[in-house]
């Protein structure tokens, strides 16, 4: 338990310096009175349109979800997905360090009940569908504008990065991996039971987990109507997101092409993923300096948008909030009266 927490205390330190790092060579390069002065007159109108469709989100990505786990037999309501998508965003948020959304959802799907099977499979299946509508969207607009931009290698970073990412997923899910994993069990797996008995257990189980992941994942291939649907909404939520920075964009008076934000802010998103920082703090600003910065937007406006969009984001956690506190209230009301009768 000791080594856990040491290590987790030594993550949660390597991450706070990463941020830190990223910040201080951020604000070497990009004076920090520029973008003050960039976002002191933001547009309420446009600011509030951002944050209704950050708002809108978790609805639309409630409904590819629930769609997911109705085709494994899990008969859910929607209100119910959505409940559990703003309870686990809230909580993902408030406790970073420990806690991942998708992690927090699939907890709570098995505290209602719910095969922890079914609710893992139906969200690594809509985790791949969602990687794939960012690279698709990212490539397919970037190769569009390539020729409109001075700095090619932009196109080049983009093609490279949606490219190998497409092509991971087009051997992940093909029938490589399986017809792998025994051969990969049978060359390593007698070794490490002679020299590092604990690290061998650990290698079948993995393999076992990645093997049944990959199961799951690939039954939904014979689903076309589902993968479409929920291909269809990835989209939708994707759309979401780049009306958000269009809007914030727009919200400190720089209005950005639609092509530019479509080409950009996916593989924004993606490179947000990287479990190297707290909510992307750094990648984000960083990947907006660059990307932005080669379609010809100043640094200041740029950094600017990308600071505004953490206000979106905390900001629509209070409805999850709002689902979690009373709960959180009663329980403790409940147990103190039974510790003090």
């Amino acid at each position: 338990m000791l080594h856990h927490r040491l290590k987790q205390a030594m993550t949660t330190m390597a991450k706070l310096a990463f941020i830190a790092a990223c910040f201080v060579f951020i604000f070497h390069r990009v004076p920090w009175q520029d973008v003050v002065r960039q976002v002191s007159s933001v547009s309420p109108f446009w600011f509030a349109a951002a944050f209704l469709a950050v708002l809108s989100e978790p609805v639309v990505m409630a409904l590819k979800w629930r769609l997911l786990l109705l085709d494994k037999g899990t008969p859910i309501r929607l209100g119910r997905v959505v409940r559990i998508i703003f309870t686990s965003n809230f909580m993902a948020a408030l406790i970073p360090t420990s806690f991942g959304a998708d992690a927090v959802r699939v907890w709570l799907m098995s505290k209602e009940r719910f095969s922890l099977a079914n609710a893992a499979g139906a969200l690594l299946a809509d985790r791949v569908l969602g990687v794939l509508s960012l690279m698709t969207l990212s490539l397919a607009a970037t190769l569009w504008i390539g020729p409109t931009l001075a700095d090619r290698a932009v196109v080049a970073t983009v093609v490279g990065l949606a490219g190998g990412m497409l092509l991971a997923l087009a051997l992940a899910l093909s029938p490589l991996p399986v017809r792998l994993a025994p051969y990969a069990q049978r060359a390593l797996s007698p070794w490490l039971a002679r020299h590092q008995p604990r690290l061998g257990n650990l290698f079948d189980k993995i393999l076992l987990k990645l093997t049944e992941i990959h199961a799951a994942i690939v039954e939904y291939r014979r689903r076309p109507r589902t993968l479409a649907w929920v291909m269809l909404l990835n989209f939708g939520v994707q759309g979401l997101r780049i009306f958000s920075f269009h809007c914030l964009f727009r919200a400190v008076h720089y209005p950005v092409p639609w092509m530019s934000e479509i080409a950009f802010v996916p593989m924004i998103v993606f490179m947000t993923l990287l479990p190297i920082s707290f909510f992307g703090l750094g990648i984000k600003e960083g990947a907006f300096l660059y990307f932005f910065g080669r379609a010809g937007v100043p640094a200041p406006v740029s950094l600017g948008v990308s600071l505004l969009s953490y206000l979106l984001v905390f900001g629509a956690q209070i409805p999850g909030a709002l689902m979690v506190l009373p709960g959180f209230l009663a329980d403790r009301r409940a147990r103190s009266a039974r510790d003090n009768p």
